[in-house]
């Protein structure tokens, strides 16, 4: 997804002449007043507060190559896509970007990650498809040294489909569609299909409690969850199997 704004640009969508006639009409615009867009490079970053020592623990957890703390990174995830985190981003602020960006590919990687951060005073942010309009992927540091962005894309599993209690395992990293899919080749689907799914994970729909326009149909994400399995600081948390 573009760094700046939603979609992609191999399948941009242009407004018609006529909705943009209409734009203008409505809000007293005759066009010229558009800004510009800053380019990637002219994004206005912090420096780093992560530690060699932090940096070397994070590496250790899920290996070198992931993670990652250059331009391209730390600015794909400094927001989410609310009209004022674009309007931010656009203009060239990238303040709320991360210190750096790890990206776990199991649960005990996780776990890893979160020990190395409580360790060396980081804090951490989850970042499931960064399409939040509430704010929930800024990297707001606190108390904290430093800030990482813990990146699940790499976890995007259905480990387990049964088809008898009509229940799923899944990994947070799971975008919506590639969820669809698999389900459908079980004659399933999880009727569950906020504005973002095409660009959203099955963890920031929990994580958020997300809700869309089929949720009159099969309830909001909440309604849907039969257990969940969370990493904190203070150990992991693992609620019954039981229906919601």
């Amino acid at each position: 997804m573009r760094w700046w704004g939603w979609g992609e640009d191999e399948r941009a969508i242009s407004l018609p002449p006529t909705a943009g006639d209409a734009l203008r009409i409505e809000l007293g615009m005759d066009g010229s007043e558009r800004g510009v867009r800053v380019s990637l490079e002219e994004v206005e970053l912090p420096d780093s507060g992560l530690t060699a020592a932090g940096r070397s623990a994070l590496e250790q957890a899920v290996g070198a190559e992931h993670v990652l703390d250059d331009r391209a990174a730390r600015v794909t995830h400094a927001v989410g896509k609310s009209f004022a985190d674009l309007v931010q981003i656009r203009s060239g602020d990238g303040s709320s970007a991360p210190d750096a960006v790890v990206a776990p590919g199991s649960s005990a990687q996780v776990a890893s990650v979160i020990a190395a951060c409580a360790a060396h005073g980081v804090a951490v942010i989850p970042f499931g498809g960064g399409t939040s309009v509430v704010g929930g992927v800024a990297a707001l540091r606190g108390p904290h040294r430093a800030a990482i962005s813990l990146d699940l894309a790499r976890m995007d599993r259905v480990i387990d489909l049964d088809g008898n209690s009509l229940t799923a395992a899944l990994e947070p990293g799971v975008f919506g569609p590639a969820l669809e899919g698999r389900l459908y080749t079980a004659g399933l689907t999880l009727g569950h299909f906020p504005q973002s799914f095409e660009f959203s994970t099955v963890g920031g729909w929990v994580a958020t409690r997300s809700a869309g326009q089929a949720s009159t149909g099969y309830g909001r994400i909440d309604e849907l969850v039969e257990s969940v399995r969370c990493v904190t600081p203070a150990g992991e948390l693992h609620t019954r199997e039981v229906p919601a």
